[in-house]
């Protein structure tokens, strides 16, 4: 039925239930309608994100890769590392594991996990301005305390390796979970910390 018809029926004093009738149908239809375009939306919007999140880990476990055998080949002993090398150990802010738009479109089961791997990476940022304020400060120490303060750098740098390492396990793991595996990255067996004392 038309619009122009329904009108006219309802104006002519025609049958009010077939036209109540056809109203609710036709309300019901539109709402059922834009109810499973929405959900179809949302799933679609959240597949594209969860694959773009597994790019963007693989990437970062290449990065991790680099960064391990990096921080492996500091020998103090030749002088104090260069800052650049501690600052490519951080992860961009501008990452999409730190844009919540990203993250809001991900499956519940998905978002535990990139959550996870969030905090972990920040940590890691974290960790390594901490090495870099250090080094930073101990280039400008007096000479005596410079030799000092180089040779405390060693424990610094193998956190840093020992951190890189666990973090790469870590999004190996989010990485399966976001292609289906059933892993809860927080109940896997902690690995052994390390503590840098000052």
């Amino acid at each position: 039925m038309t619009l122009e018809k329904l009108i006219e029926a309802l104006l002519s004093g025609g049958d009010w239930f077939t036209t109540a009738s056809t109203v609710a149908v036709a309300v019901l239809t539109f709402l059922t309608t834009r109810t499973i375009w929405l959900g179809v939306e949302r799933w679609m919007a959240g597949n594209y994100e969860r694959r773009v999140f597994i790019q963007e880990l693989e990437d970062l476990v290449d990065h991790l890769g680099a960064n391990i055998v990096v921080l492996s080949s500091i020998d103090v002993t030749k002088g104090w590392p260069s800052t650049m090398h501690i600052a490519k150990c951080k992860v961009p802010e501008s990452s999409m594991l730190f844009d919540l738009d990203s993250f809001r479109k991900l499956r519940p089961e998905h978002a535990t996990t990139v959550y996870h791997a969030k905090l972990v990476l920040r940590n890691l940022n974290i960790e390594a301005d901490a090495v870099i304020e250090r080094c930073v400060a101990g280039r400008g120490a007096k000479k005596k305390q410079r030799s000092k303060a180089l040779g405390d750098m060693t424990p610094f740098v193998q956190y840093l390796v020992v951190k890189q390492i666990n973090a790469r396990r870590m999004l190996e793991q989010c990485i399966e979970v976001l292609r289906g595996s059933k892993i809860d990255t927080r109940d896997e067996k902690v690995p052994l910390k390390t503590i840098v004392y000052e």
